[in-house]
């Protein structure tokens, strides 16, 4: 696929990417890998976005997407059922939602159907919000609707360079993954360590995991280890990533 031509996106681009889903939106699904073991846990499955041959910044998209309630709720659903259709066997899959999508009765209604539509597929929810003073509350409302629901769920991307760090909402989850940042932080400065180390013993007191992303070298990993984390994402493991490319 060719770079993005698109320099200017719009919501009439999205419209356009909806207008046929199965030929404009893919997938790449990374591994999530046990440190003790090195054996693949799952797999988390990020949105990629095409038109007319070429790929779009799946960033840039959600973001504009994110203005408009409709379009953004219109999105996430197609490109989660591109990730469930095309996910990997016998592997768990991590699926990024933002508490946004679940706004209105009507869009729980229908994440109800399409869950249970792909109720064979093994899935997580993986909660991507920046976690700000003033969402707070949505986030831990969209929690409640999950686990009302029997729905396996955690936290994404904590700690990211404009989010909080949710103290509050760590006993509520199964597994938290901590953002790259942390891990520049610590190779730049190994004074961060104990502060990762602590908050990494709460996060396991509370019987959940921890996952770090952005893990690229040998030494990432060991310093992955001396913060006491279950397990890691990253392009240290790039050459097990699925693509699916419509």
């Amino acid at each position: 696929m060719s770079k993005n031509k698109y320099r200017d996106l719009s919501s009439e681009i999205i419209k356009e990417i909806l207008k046929n889903p199965s030929k404009n939106i893919g997938c790449e699904y990374q591994p999530i890998i046990e440190i003790d073991s090195g054996v693949t846990v799952g797999y988390e499955a990020l949105a990629r976005f095409y038109l007319d041959g070429y790929l779009l910044l799946p960033d840039e998209i959600f973001q504009i997407a994110h203005e408009d309630d409709e379009l953004f709720f219109q999105l996430e659903v197609a490109t989660k059922k591109i990730q469930f259709e095309n996910s990997p066997k016998e592997k768990k899959i991590f699926i990024n939602l933002d508490p946004h999508s679940f706004s209105k009765k009507s869009y729980q209604h229908y994440w109800m159907e399409l869950f249970q539509e792909y109720k064979n597929v093994d899935f997580s929810i993986e909660i991507i919000e920046n976690l700000s003073e003033s969402n707070m509350a949505m986030v831990e409302e969209f929690m409640n609707w999950l686990k009302e629901n029997n729905i396996h769920y955690g936290l994404d991307d904590i700690g990211g360079e404009y989010g909080l760090l949710p103290m509050k909402l760590l006993n509520k989850v199964s597994f938290i993954k901590f953002d790259k940042m942390w891990l520049d932080l610590l190779l730049d400065n190994k004074n961060y360590l104990p502060l990762l180390k602590n908050i990494a013993g709460i996060i396991k007191e509370y019987g959940g995991t921890i996952t770090v992303e952005g893990v690229e070298r040998e030494e990432d990993l060991e310093i992955v280890k001396k913060i006491g984390a279950h397990h890691v994402q990253g392009f240290y493991k790039k050459q097990d990533f699925i693509k699916f490319i419509p």
